[in-house]
């Protein structure tokens, strides 16, 4: 099955104190746009080294030129907080690396863990009033990261050694990276 994407790779002037404002700036407005004119069939954000990450995927060609018309009106309003943006539409998916059925879940997974940080972000900004997210014990990442383990049948045992092996994982990427940009 052919998927037509457009990702978008937004370099920010202050990587470190912008991303907040990019989901708020840029992220905010394109998703509001794009779900209302339902442009897409899903879409995603993610946080690189130094950029952010914004995948859409679209019904066809004509939506995939449309959102990118979207998207450039969005970029235009922080054009004074980026250094550089890429657009590509070469992103095919990644149906090879989860296999079909599992590249199906993943795009949920992903779409939703992005909706679900746009909630979070606005409600700490005060854009989003607090019966519409409750940053508490019971909504929170940790939270969430703990459900997901469960549905996969995680003992609490199995959950902090999950825990465990992420975090040197993440040191040691931390420590790799510091090291080549030395």
């Amino acid at each position: 099955m052919d998927e037509i994407w457009l990702v978008v790779e937004i370099y920010p002037k202050d990587y470190t104190n912008q991303r907040i404002s990019l989901i708020l700036d840029f992220v905010k407005p394109t998703i509001e746009s794009l779900d209302g004119k339902k442009l897409t069939e899903t879409f995603h954000f993610l946080f690189e080294p130094g950029h952010l990450l914004f995948r859409a995927r679209t019904h066809d060609i004509d939506d995939r030129e449309k959102v990118k018309s979207i998207v450039n009106e969005n970029i235009a309003k922080i054009k004074d907080a980026i250094t550089r943006v890429e657009l590509k539409d070469d992103y095919s998916g990644e149906q090879e690396q989860f296999g079909t059925e599992g590249w199906l879940y993943v795009q949920k997974l992903l779409e939703y863990a992005s909706r679900i940080s746009l909630l979070s972000r606005e409600n700490l900004a005060g854009q989003k009033s607090l019966t519409a997210c409750r940053l508490d014990r019971e909504y929170n990442d940790g939270k969430l990261v703990h459900c997901f383990l469960n549905a996969q049948g995680f003992s609490i045992q199995e959950e902090a050694s999950f825990h465990n092996r992420a975090n040197i994982e993440r040191l040691l990427m931390l420590y790799s990276f510091s090291q080549r940009h030395q």
